[in-house]
């Protein structure tokens, strides 16, 4: 009894901290519908980012880098171009364009102005394949004081 509740409480941990996008692509060129059918369309992609319900705590007047993953199909052969929305004083710093042969991390400065409001707010994220269906996402980071 001992090992089961502590095995569902280990897995809730992991899934705790696992963010990702609903699938994108879909172009059909590997005969996959594009909507993850079980087992996942290897023709489509998700973006993976920090937890949305664990925000990444940032200073006023510092910044962070947070990381994103592109986790492409087997099929899955476009680029992809990012965008990122940030709350006002906040700015993001990161590669606009992956391209199909790029390394699947992409890393994100997240800097804050001195002047941002304190607080929880949301960074939005929308990744355009050449081809095929966008997807988007979201994560939180925790603005405080210096």
């Amino acid at each position: 009894m001992r090992y089961a509740i502590a095995l569902t409480f280990s897995a809730a941990l992991l899934t705790a901290g696992c963010n990702k996008t609903p699938p994108g692509g879909g172009t059909g060129n590997s005969g996959g519908s594009g909507n993850h059918p079980v087992g996942g369309a290897s023709d489509t992609f998700d973006v993976k980012m920090p937890s949305s319900t664990i925000p990444t705590t940032i200073k006023q007047g510092t910044s962070e880098v947070v990381k994103l993953t592109l986790d492409r199909g087997r099929d899955f052969k476009d680029g992809v171009k990012l965008k990122i929305e940030t709350p006002d004083k906040v700015k993001a710093d990161y590669k606009e364009t992956i391209a199909a042969s790029d390394p699947p991390e992409v890393a994100v400065k997240l800097e804050v102005d001195k002047a941002a409001a304190l607080g929880e707010h949301t960074i939005k994220v929308t990744a355009t394949p050449d081809k095929g269906k966008a997807t988007s996402g979201e994560f939180k980071i925790k603005v405080t004081a210096p």
